[in-house]
């Protein structure tokens, strides 16, 4: 399989090493993930979103027409055929893990359908298949509400598996009252972002009996799970009320905004980009060298929260228009960082820290650095470090950390009585810090 990507990208004697590297470390294992996870390298640029938004996040809410729509591209050459996908869905619990209800406890309807729709793509120089697919199929509708995981695989072969992504669907048992404001601990309040919250009943769903083990409560920044706080536990309980309000327990990072990647052009450079080549089967950007963001040096500029949006200028229809291209990045440093690695982070890759967005250090340059294959588009990025020691990520050592960034935060809330298979969504509420 590695040899027909590289007839669609450059001969094996041009390739760098760093993208020869990229597309064999995502030769990843079938076996299921639970997670939003890609198992063939040929499957790119993946996006799972409400309606016609690609910037939201999969949720649905039962009793509701909205639908979600899944994308995909899948490498190859010129003369391969589409190859046929089918896709279901399987509960999962509220820290996902399998929940063992079966699919007629949950969906009404199929719960297996066949992907027909793609399109070969045009004018670009790497050719693909792009895939479009609206979930859940016409006559299906999701009876309960839960952690849900879409799974897309070969033509009469579950264990062929091509791509997993995660959806929630929720219900509206319980009202969420955010409030939200700086750490109340006076060594983080310059950095850290608080995120209270109060839980109220609503008249279809009384009290619960033991909100301590029945309710377990999530918050998400800007809907990232690797970094998700759970296990709180309510302060303050009255029959029809709780309160969730702490010292550290509900505490995130601010961050800093995200650094941004236009190349939606292959005509002209945009801010940021030094070089545009275009060669025979390729075009490669080489980005400006990035530096560190000082801690006391915050960013204010409006970005998408590290996701991205795939568009292109010169053509009208960029889901299977725009190209794919090589783009190097680079970070400026003095010297190897002897203790860690350093990683370019974003939704684009489900923020994994992966080989193929692992930077290495070029001494000459005095500079991380690193190439990946990207679909044309508009890209948020950042530079994260992790310490092989303990695998911890530090996404402040080369961005910063501000109180004052704006970020997106989601509280999830499950319910799971003992005896239960499965908790249920009975409620979600979303805020944005910046409009707190």
């Amino acid at each position: 399989m590695a040899a027909l990507l590289w007839q669609a990208c450059p001969p094996a004697g041009t390739v760098t090493d760093g993208a020869r590297k990229q597309t064999d470390s995502l030769a990843l294992t079938k076996t299921l993930v639970y997670q939003d996870w890609v198992y063939e390298p040929f499957v790119r640029t993946v996006q799972f979103f409400r309606g016609d938004n690609p910037l939201s996040y999969p949720i649905i809410y039962l009793g509701e027409e909205t639908k979600l729509r899944l994308e995909f591209d899948v490498l190859q050459t010129l003369d391969m055929q589409p190859e046929d996908y089918w896709i279901d869905v399987v509960s999962c619990d509220h820290d996902w893990t399998p929940s063992g209800l079966l699919p007629l406890e949950y969906l009404e309807g199929f719960s297996t359908d066949r992907m027909y729709f793609n399109r070969q793509s045009q004018n670009t120089l790497i050719p693909y298949v792009h895939y479009s697919y609206l979930f859940p199929a016409d006559g299906s509708a999701f009876k309960r509400s839960g952690n849900y995981l879409v799974r897309v695989y070969r033509t009469g072969d579950e264990s062929d598996l091509i791509l997993t992504r995660r959806l929630v669907v929720t219900d509206h048992k319980v009202t969420v009252e955010p409030m939200i404001g700086q750490s109340r601990l006076a060594s983080d309040r310059r950095r850290m972002q608080r995120v209270d919250f109060s839980i109220y009943m609503n008249t279809q769903f009384p009290g619960i009996f033991d909100p301590r083990n029945d309710l377990k409560v999530y918050v998400l920044q800007n809907f990232r799970w690797d970094n998700a706080v759970g296990g709180l536990q309510p302060m303050f309980t009255t029959p029809e009320k709780l309160d969730y309000q702490f010292d550290a327990a509900n505490n995130f990072e601010g961050g800093n905004e995200y650094r941004m990647l236009d190349i939606r052009s292959t005509r002209f450079r945009t801010q940021n980009v030094q070089s545009i080549v275009n060669e025979d089967t390729i075009i490669r950007y080489a980005l400006m060298t990035d530096a560190p963001r000082l801690r006391n040096s915050s960013t204010n500029r409006q970005d998408l929260n590290g996701n991205y949006l795939i568009e292109v200028q010169e053509y009208p229809n960029a889901s299977f228009e725009s190209d794919y291209v090589m783009v190097r990045f680079g970070l400026n440093w003095a010297e190897p960082i002897k203790d860690g690695d350093v990683y370019l982070l974003g939704k684009y890759n489900d923020w994994r820290m992966e080989p193929d967005n692992q930077l290495s250090y070029n001494a000459a340059a005095s500079r991380y650095e690193c190439e990946l294959l990207l679909k044309q588009g508009v890209y948020d990025y950042a530079y994260a470090f992790r310490q092989r020691s303990t695998g911890k990520l530090d996404d402040a050592k080369f961005e910063g950390s501000h109180a004052e960034t704006e970020n997106y935060y989601t509280i999830l809330v499950y319910y799971k009585p003992i005896g239960a298979r499965g908790a249920e969504l009975v409620g979600l509420t979303h805020v944005n810090f910046y409009d707190r």
